[in-house]
């Protein structure tokens, strides 16, 4: 069974830093990309993914969280 996530990612005023990474992100295996969006808002983009079981989803979300110094929700 495959479960659906939204990662936003929020850094202020760099929503096109975010994009750009989002883009050129490699997904860990086991994760499908759906979307890679703008968002006005509260947050500067939207990351939604598929993914087998919420083990790789957590890890995908530490490491993108780590590697930009983003604030990441799941929704």
């Amino acid at each position: 069974m495959q479960r659906r996530y939204e990662l936003h990612n929020s850094l202020e005023g760099k929503s096109i830093e975010a994009i750009r990474y989002l883009k050129e992100l490699k997904a860990s295996e086991g994760i499908t990309t759906k979307e890679i969006c703008f968002v006005f808002g509260q947050y500067d983009a939207a990351y939604i993914f598929e993914v087998i079981n919420n083990k790789i989803a957590l890890n995908f979300i530490i490491e993108i969280g780590f590697a930009t110094k983003y604030i990441v929700e799941t929704g």
